[in-house]
Formats: C-alpha cells, sequence, structure tokens
C-alpha cells in the first residue's frame, strides 16, 4: 500500500510518519498509527522529529507516561524541538528550550556558498544570500531561513535539518550534505545541460 500511494521505500523517515499521522487524523485506529511511529524511530532512532510523533500517538491514546518518555527523546537528541517542549509542558513537565547561539560567518564566505544542489534527480535545494544570512528554498516550497553553527554548517529550525558545505583541498565548495535526523544526503552543484541545435 505504501509503495502504491507514495511511490517511495523505507529509506524515506517522511513515509510511515506521513502514514501515521493520516490514520491517526482519522481517529479510526490510533494503535495502527502508534505501531507505524513506533517502527519508525526503530528505522530511524536518531530522528528527533519521529519520536516527537511517537510521543503524539501515545498522547491520543491517553498513554500519558508512554508519551512523556517519547516527548523527552527528541529533547535530548535535539532540545530546540520546540513541539515536544510544548507537548511535555501539557503533560506538566517543564523543559527549558536550548538557546542557540548563532556562529558569526563572514559574508564573502556565505555568499560562496550560494547556488543550486541537486540532492537527488528533479530535487533542487537553492541557497540564496538575503539581508546578511543564507536561505534554502526547495522548489515550489517557502525559503527557509538558516542559522550559523559554524562557518560550514548550518541549522533550518523550521525544517528541524542541518545542511554542511564541503570543501575540496582548493577551499572550494564541491558538495553540500543535508541532515535529516538519521540520514544523510550528499547534494552536489547543480548544473544544467545545455542542448545546442
Amino acid at each position: 500500500m505504501i509503495k502504491k500511494e507514495y511511490s517511495e521505500n523505507f529509506k524515506d523517515a517522511s513515509v510511515l510518519n506521513r502514514l501515521g499521522y493520516l490514520i491517526l487524523g482519522e481517529n479510526t485506529n490510533v494503535a495502527w498509527a502508534i505501531e507505524l511511529f513506533k517502527l519508525n524511530v526503530q528505522l530511524f532512532p536518531d530522528d528527533g522529529t519521529l519520536w516527537d510523533s511517537l510521543g503524539d500517538g501515545y498522547k491520543k491514546n491517553g498513554d500519558k507516561k508512554l508519551a512523556i518518555n517519547a516527548y523527552l527523546k527528541p529533547n535530548k537528541l535535539d532540545p530546540t524541538i520546540t513541539e515536544s517542549i510544548k507537548s511535555l509542558a501539557e503533560l506538566g513537565i517543564k523543559v527549558e528550550a536550548k538557546v542557540r547561539t548563532e556562529a558569526v560567518v563572514d559574508e564573502l564566505i556565505l555568499k560562496r556558498y550560494v547556488g543550486k544542489y541537486e540532492l537527488k534527480p528533479g530535487f533542487i535545494l537553492s541557497v540564496l544570500f538575503e539581508n546578511g544570512r543564507l536561505i534554502a528554498q526547495l522548489a515550489g516550497k517557502d525559503s527557509m531561513e538558516t542559522f550559523a553553527e559554524s562557518d560550514v554548517k548550518f541549522y533550518i529550525e523550521t525544517a528541524h535539518v542541518y545542511i554542511q558545505f564541503n570543501k575540496n583541498k582548493a577551499d572550494a565548495v564541491e558538495s553540500l550534505t543535508l541532515f535529516d535526523g538519521g540520514q544523510q544526503m550528499v547534494a552536489h552543484p547543480f548544473i544544467k545541460e545545455c542542448i545546442h541545435l
């Protein structure tokens, strides 16, 4: 059913997550949604957002203790995932959000990262420079502001992902790595082929 409906496989953590929320929203079988969320955290144990989803399943099912345990996991993996902190507060557990300290990166360095990067065929991530910071944007999606953690690593809070620019020995950018939970995708600069008639 997953392959038929989504034409994807289990290498993409979002497949089971979307399906779990679809079932959760319909209130048809919360236990089934929880099993899908549980399978997903087994496949991708380092993805804090998936643990947050499992917490949502337990909370919907009225399992407060299991929900709290699930919500605490993303807080350990990435304390800036605010959804889990809010859910814990609703369940009577107060957790302080971690404050990120942004690195100061020279604008000349930031401008060297501007370009289009191909994560997979037809899946292009554009990196722009606006108002002194890098902006990431996928085709057809809203632009996302990045937060510098170093001169090569940037956090996208709205998507809970990291991007890292990889340089060669000549200090030239040769690729970009997208870190999404336990997954890593390497993207090379996108060069569109020109057809001459």
